[in-house]
């Protein structure tokens, strides 16, 4: 049994699906969502609340938020107070991208001020400086200057962007590189180290660090997302990272994934579930979490049967449950 499978079973020995809207933890008892938390149309309600709980206490390692969870805490906050102002500054800061260009906006109106441009539904005003070419006519595309940064796209987080984009989702394999800072200080000088690198390489790229030192309590607290052959390509230089900053690194990581070292680790992101995208994390715990799900639905009660089932619906997706960093059978992140 390696790591991964002895995960498994711990959940398997731990946690029994009750009914529809409950499920039972050694530890914290019978648990249910609280008033108001709905489902997805044709989910249980236990399903997304197992799932979340899974993934914040066996997959993160963020007992505080599994807390809250079970607690029924208020989930939702304004981003800017999950955000601590002077991590978020310390960030900005390290992060050594000047900005990006995005192509194909499409030019709606243009003024002395400068032009509004359309793309996916979003409007823009955009001045000359920010627009290529300089001058456009209505109906023509252009491409539009990003700041190196998005500091609220994800409460809870600080992204940074390469200064040649980021990976896109589909269009080729993308994996990520999950990295344990001992705290926001560690944070920022990992920021200087791998977006300097990357940014000098010519890289596309998105790197997140937890945006308040709370968040460095998670297993998962940066995450640098690349394309596959870019880290297969630059993998001696982030490589030289990890060595340079090994002190300021705990030796922990997402229960799922990779390690490559201390306080690093490696996972393949996930393919689109239902048309939606979903974190490596969040998928691979509702899969054990619809594996305890149809444990229950069958009378399946001990650990064991609870502990095949999970294993059943990893292999229903063509996942290797010895290897779930793993997307399909067959493929490497390596």
């Amino acid at each position: 049994m390696n790591r991964y499978q002895a995960v498994f079973s711990a959940i398997a020995e731990d946690v029994e699906v009750l009914s529809e809207s409950a499920f039972h933890h050694r530890e914290w008892g019978e648990l249910r969502p609280a008033p108001g938390v709905e489902s997805a149309p044709g989910d249980l309600p236990v399903l997304p609340h197992l799932s979340r709980f899974l993934y914040l206490s066996y997959y993160a390692g963020d007992t505080r938020a599994a807390r809250w969870l079970i607690d029924g805490a208020p989930v939702v906050l304004g981003t800017r107070r999950r955000e601590d102002p002077a991590v978020a500054r310390a960030l900005t800061e390290a992060n050594q991208g000047s900005g990006y260009w995005d192509a194909d906006w499409h030019t709606v109106t243009t003024g002395p001020e400068g032009s509004q441009v359309r793309k996916n539904g979003v409007t823009l005003t955009v001045t000359t400086k920010e627009s290529l070419p300089t001058t456009a006519v209505p109906g023509q595309r252009v491409s539009v200057r990003f700041p190196p940064h998005r500091p609220y796209t994800y409460p809870g987080w600080y992204l940074a962007i390469g200064d040649e984009g980021m990976p896109r989702h589909g269009e080729q394999p993308v994996v990520r590189l999950y990295y344990a800072p001992r705290g926001p200080a560690a944070a920022a000088d990992l920021m200087r180290a791998i977006t300097g690198r990357l940014c000098s390489a010519g890289v596309p790229y998105q790197l997140k660090a937890a945006n308040h030192p709370e968040g460095y309590e998670r297993r998962d607290a940066m995450v640098l997302y690349l394309y596959r052959e870019s880290w297969r390509s630059h993998e001696p230089e982030l490589t030289d990272v990890h060595r340079e900053h090994l002190h300021a690194l705990r030796d922990t990581g997402p229960a799922l994934a990779l390690e490559l070292g201390r306080g690093w680790w490696l996972a393949d992101e996930p393919e689109q579930r239902q048309g939606r995208l979903m974190s490596f994390g969040q998928h691979r715990c509702l899969l054990v979490a619809e594996g305890l799900l149809t444990a229950w639905r069958e009378g399946r009660t001990t650990a064991a049967d609870r502990l095949r089932a999970v294993e059943e619906r990893y292999r229903a997706e063509r996942l290797d449950p010895a290897k779930p960093y793993l997307n399909a059978q067959g493929s490497s992140v390596q």
